[in-house]
């Protein structure tokens, strides 16, 4: 199913597959297990490598939890700080194409 938000920003062909907790029975990271063990779970259950996957949040926990398991990570700002190790710093959900042409440009 295409998430509308994403499809009312125009960015909805941006994303292969969208996913999250509500395939895993799960909430958010950490409520059962080491946060990172709920994106292991996340990518296996929706049959994705997590080197394959983008990881976008506004949760820099949320983030340093995928980038421990191998995944790309986005960082919305408006709620963070700005300082975990994440690949890529964007300012809002409208700007995945921008975002997607750095992340592209590095291979």
């Amino acid at each position: 199913m295409v998430d509308p938000v994403l499809v009312g920003l125009g960015v909805a062909d941006l994303f292969g597959l969208v996913c999250g907790a509500d395939r895993i029975g799960e909430r958010k990271p950490g409520a059962f297990g080491p946060p990172s063990a709920y994106y292991s779970r996340l990518f296996e259950a929706a049959h994705v490598e997590p080197r394959e996957a983008v990881v976008v949040d506004d949760s820099e926990e949320a983030l340093s939890a995928a980038k421990q398991v191998g995944a790309t990570t986005v960082l919305v700002t408006g709620r963070g700080t700005g300082e975990a190790a994440v690949d890529l710093t964007i300012g809002g959900v409208g700007e995945p194409p921008a975002a997607l042409a750095v992340l592209q440009a590095r291979g």
